[in-house]
């Protein structure tokens, strides 16, 4: 199990290819409010609204072939209350064959902005919780955790010291120098000799390049 999206307290879901639970996370135990035995070992079906079961085999056949990033959900708790979610994809694990190992996920609660309506917030509160959840939602895109975090440990960067990871990890997220001096807590011309290090040591002469080259390795992966 990940337990960096425990830290984050987001909810994390491995599952099958065809859509059976393998692994979840504290967090999304308590997101739907099932025990983990209730969870492991069933089909993803039996946690969404029942609405929303006829798109199912829709959403599955996007994440197993990669190409769908976030939507919209209704989970279904134990009690029979549904709960707003975004669901994103994290990552996906395939066999020698092509085919789908496994697939993981994460939910992001929006109760709140639901529950600031029901309970007539104005517009200043719900602008608040709004803002919050963004911030949730940026964190959770630049955090070097997930697929990034693991191609990040590909043989080919092993020669990367762990500052150089960690601009590099900033940068894959799509952080600019700037950016990436905040969030590291550095100077911009200290990313910056970073980035000429990166630049020589994986060939490259440009952050473009250096993107598309690192990105290169998640096929080998």
């Amino acid at each position: 199990m990940d337990d960096h999206w425990n830290l984050l307290n987001v909810g994390w879901y491995r599952r099958t290819g065809d859509g059976v639970v393998l692994e979840v996370n504290d967090a999304e135990l308590s997101i739907l409010d099932y025990s983990r035995d209730e969870m492991v070992g069933h089909h993803v079906s039996e946690f969404m609204a029942a609405e929303l079961v006829p798109l199912l085999s829709e959403h599955i056949d996007g994440y197993n072939e990669g190409n769908q990033r976030l939507i919209m959900t209704m989970g279904l708790r134990k009690d029979g209350a549904t709960v707003p979610l975004l669901d994103i994809f994290n990552r996906r694990e395939l066999r020698e064959d092509g085919s789908v190992e496994f697939v993981e996920g994460l939910h992001v609660t929006l109760e709140r902005i639901w529950s600031a309506r029901q309970l007539g917030a104005g517009p200043a509160e719900l602008a608040e919780r709004l803002h919050y959840i963004a911030l949730e939602l940026e964190l959770l895109a630049r955090s070097s955790g997930g697929a990034t975090r693991h191609l990040l440990n590909h043989p080919g960067l092993a020669d990367l010291s762990p500052r150089e990871k960690d601009v590099l990890s900033e940068l894959l997220a799509g952080a600019r120098v700037g950016a990436i001096a905040n969030d590291l807590h550095i100077s911009p011309s200290t990313v910056r000799s970073h980035l000429r290090s990166l630049f020589s040591k994986l060939g490259v002469s440009s952050q473009s390049e250096l993107v598309q080259h690192v990105r290169s390795l998640s096929g080998e992966i």
